[in-house]
C-alpha cells in the first residue's frame, strides 16, 4: 500500500496533503451517512463519481504517486454498498453531497487528493475520457478548497526531521 513514497514526495509540497491509505474507512464511513447525512441518490452518485475518476487512464507526469493513490481509492470504492452507474454522471447530486461532506469534515483525505489532481490540472477528458467526468471535478473542486487531509505518518516524520537542520 502507498505510504507516501512515491516519486517527489519529499520535494513537492502538494502531493501528500492526504493519507491514501484512510481511503477505504472514508468510504466505510461514508456507508453509514448514507441515508442519514446524504440521500441514497447523492451517495450512488458520489460512489459512481469515484469509480470512474479510479478506472480512468490518465497521464499524472511527475506525480507519479498519484497513480498508487489512484490505486488505493480503486480498492476503496470496490468495497462500497452502492449501486455504480457507468454512464453520465448527475454532477449537481455529486456537487451537493460534497457541500454536505465538507460541511460534515468526512472524506477529506478523499476530496484533498481531487484537489490536488485539480490543481495539477490531471485532464480526464483528454484521451476518450469522459468531458462529463472532467467537468464534475471541476464542480466538485469549487466547494473543497478549504479541505484538508492527514499527511501519512512517514511524510510528516521526514519534514520534522528535515526541519530540525
Amino acid at each position: 500500500m502507498d505510504l507516501g513514497t512515491g516519486d517527489g514526495w519529499m520535494t513537492d509540497p502538494d502531493i501528500k496533503l492526504f493519507d491514501s491509505n484512510k481511503f477505504a474507512g472514508e468510504i466505510k464511513q461514508l456507508d453509514t451517512d448514507e441515508g442519514t447525512l446524504i440521500t441514497p441518490e447523492q451517495y450512488n452518485d458520489f460512489i459512481s463519481f469515484l469509480t470512474q475518476i479510479a478506472n480512468t487512464h490518465v497521464d499524472f507526469g511527475q506525480k507519479a504517486s498519484l497513480e498508487g493513490d489512484q490505486q488505493m481509492l480503486l480498492y476503496a470504492v470496490g468495497n462500497a454498498q452502492a449501486q455504480v452507474s457507468t454512464g453520465e454522471l448527475d454532477t449537481d447530486s455529486v456537487a451537493q453531497c460534497v457541500q454536505q461532506l465538507v460541511q460534515e469534515g468526512h472524506c477529506n483525505n478523499i476530496l484533498e487528493y481531487l484537489n490536488v489532481m485539480h490543481k495539477d490540472e490531471i485532464d480526464f477528458s483528454s484521451g476518450g475520457e469522459s468531458q462529463n467526468l472532467q467537468d464534475t471535478l471541476n464542480e466538485v473542486c469549487q466547494y473543497t478548497g478549504d479541505v484538508k487531509g492527514d499527511q501519512p505518518i512517514l511524510v510528516s516524520l521526514a519534514q520534522g526531521f528535515l526541519q530540525s537542520f
